[in-house]
């Protein structure tokens, strides 16, 4: 909640991703275009976050990474906000 309080606004349902084990990489996919596509849009501005990424297993956290590179090169002049964070578990 700070990265938004430090954005001045707080989050919409729409802009906030929670992963849990059981996420695929179609919902991880539509969230990452509607965040990149959100300036075209009129939502300029807003901060996007995915959460929970360590619940994710090892090839989709690499298929998301390469797909947020592509989507990067491909909308290059597209100006968005993305946080990706990850929890921190005890052992």
């Amino acid at each position: 909640m700070s990265l938004y309080a430090n954005h001045g606004l707080y989050p919409e349902p729409w802009q906030l991703m929670i992963c849990a084990s059981s996420t695929k990489m179609e919902e991880l996919t539509i969230f990452i275009k509607r965040n990149v596509f959100a300036p075209n849009n009129g939502y300029e501005n807003n901060l996007f976050c995915i959460a929970n990424l360590e619940l994710l297993n090892f090839e989709l956290q690499y298929s998301l990474v390469n797909y947020i590179r592509k989507m990067q090169l491909e909308f290059i002049d597209n100006d968005y906000l993305l946080a990706l964070l990850l929890g921190i578990r005890n052992a």
